[in-house]
């Protein structure tokens, strides 16, 4: 079952993002070729080391920072943990302008659980859809439409068609910080999914995260 978890260091409101908007994929940098950026279980020097970044890496998704932006929450493995932002650089074309138009300007990957499902959103209005209620399994191509909304919502809408198909899917993302509810890790989107085909419908929920 997907939970939506409540954190003191979760993600500001839609007209706060104005100026930064997480999630976010960056890549490492300033880091030496023979050392590694550490990722530690809270935001201080001190915290236990949980995991390491290598000095060249790239497309690692910062899900939300500390209150004082010194540090990205960011997963390693099957769990969350925080990297020290001076080692992390935003890669470009994820700013608020950036986020204005359409669903977002990133590809997204959402899932959920009980049942599984996976859902592809593109930026060019395509979309995969894998339903274990539909099909053997195998991603079903769609096209969909934005939905626009205020400033103040918070929120990203959508409404898509599978090619093909008489299913329908509408959905709605929100910036918080999202659990799968299998593991430790944490996604910066959540996503309430609603799909229907005139035999009937459904509703789920699950969680986002970004696709270089």
């Amino acid at each position: 079952m997907i939970r939506l978890l409540a954190l003191v260091f979760a993600l500001l409101s839609w007209p706060a993002l104005a100026q930064t908007i997480y999630p976010a994929l960056h890549d490492v940098t300033g880091v030496a070729a023979d050392d590694v950026l550490n990722i530690r279980t809270a935001p201080s020097a001190s915290a236990q080391i949980i995991g390491v970044f290598a000095p060249f890496e790239t497309d690692i998704e910062v899900v939300a920072q500390s209150a004082d932006g010194r540090w990205g929450r960011v997963n390693a493995g099957e769990q969350a943990g925080w990297a020290a932002m001076r080692f992390l650089a935003r890669q470009p074309g994820q700013t608020a302008a950036d986020w204005a138009y359409g669903l977002a300007p990133v590809t997204l990957h959402c899932f959920g659980t009980e049942p599984f499902w996976g859902l592809t959103l593109r930026p060019g209005g395509t979309f995969e859809f894998t339903d274990p209620f539909q099909g053997d399994g195998t991603p079903m191509a769609g096209s969909l439409i934005p939905l626009a909304s205020s400033a103040s919502s918070g929120k990203r809408g959508f409404f898509g068609t599978l090619t093909g198909h008489p299913t329908w899917l509408s959905g709605v993302i929100s910036f918080e910080i999202c659990s799968d509810g299998m593991s430790d890790q944490d996604y910066g989107l959540a996503l309430d999914l609603a799909r229907g085909d005139p035999t009937g419908g459904r509703l789920d929920a699950g969680c986002c995260r970004l696709v270089p």
